[in-house]
């Protein structure tokens, strides 16, 4: 990821590009939450693996941002990436203040599904309780001769 823009300037550039990604993790929250209050579920898997994807180039540019930080003099840009990581904390607090809603909302749909489930179950056993119904020959048969 080395450019020509400077220890310094790179940094900066990478820690906008890091507030992009974050910003777009938010959203894709956000839309995952919506959409399973919802009740639809069909592209979550889709934005997972999107999410895991921003996920992955992040930590890539953060391994890049402690390189340039610990081999290059920052001190001259300190107030630039001061508010950058300032508003990617601001963002990093709201993905994970979705993420504890979705959670919530998991959690009471695996609770209803749980439920579900036992109510089945009781049923199931209700049924078996009733048996097969054997059948026997009858016991006296009227004959007329």
């Amino acid at each position: 990821m080395a450019t020509d823009r400077g220890g310094s300037g790179e940094v900066l550039h990478l820690l906008r590009e890091n507030l992009r990604g974050y910003e777009t993790l938010l959203q894709l929250t956000e839309e995952a939450h919506a959409e399973l209050a919802d009740g639809n579920t069909q592209r979550l898997d889709e934005k997972m693996l999107r999410r895991h994807e921003i996920q992955r180039e992040i930590a890539f540019r953060d391994r890049a941002i402690e390189r340039l930080r610990k081999n290059e003099a920052t001190a001259s840009l300190q107030e630039g990436i001061d508010e950058l990581v300032k508003e990617t904390v601001q963002t990093v607090a709201a993905i994970q203040e979705v993420d504890r809603k979705t959670l919530r909302l998991m959690e009471g749909e695996q609770e209803r599904l749980r439920d579900g489930i036992l109510a089945l179950r009781q049923g199931r056993k209700a049924v078996k309780g009733y048996g097969k119904g054997r059948s026997q020959p009858p016991r006296f048969l009227d004959r007329r001769s």
